[in-house]
């Protein structure tokens, strides 16, 4: 009788098992398929900067001020003065003053206390297609770190 009884347990355990299996394997199959789903609608959603071609050129543009404010601070560190020599290794040998892929004009100028040796102003000027993004228009990074545009939706630019 007890044999009767193991045996009835097992099968009972065996069939809750795949029971079980089965439900797991759908939960799974579900969140495969959300993530999925999700992943296509973030997709359809972000334009990529490739879609958007100046947006991936501001992004450029943003770069190489970052660059620029980056040697800036070295030759501040240097030199004990800021400079608006931009291309030239008595300056901050960044060897052009175009943007690396060449939709910008750089340009390093007096910073809001007037004086370039004690503060700077970066500016990505658009030039060419660029033009066309009134979004941004021109960029601008500070001495103190204040970034700025001057398009109609410069909140949104850096």
């Amino acid at each position: 009788m007890s044999l009767k009884i193991a045996r009835s347990l097992k099968s009972r355990m065996q069939s809750t098992r795949t029971l079980h299996q089965g439900k797991g394997a759908a939960r799974v199959a579900a969140l495969i398929i959300f993530v999925i789903l999700g992943t296509m609608l973030l997709l359809l959603a972000e334009p990529e900067p490739e879609t958007n071609p100046l947006l991936s050129q501001r992004s450029n543009g943003l770069r190489d001020l970052m660059e620029l404010a980056s040697r800036q601070d070295r030759f501040y560190t240097l030199n004990s003065r800021y400079t608006d020599d931009i291309s030239s290794t008595k300056g901050l040998s960044l060897g052009r003053t175009v943007s690396s892929a060449g939709h910008y004009d750089l340009i390093a100028r007096a910073g809001a206390c007037g004086d370039i040796s004690n503060c700077y102003t970066l500016e990505a000027v658009p030039r060419g297609v660029q033009n066309e993004d009134i979004d941004c228009g021109t960029l601008s990074v500070d001495s103190l770190g204040t970034r700025d545009a001057t398009g109609l939706q410069k909140s949104n630019c850096w």
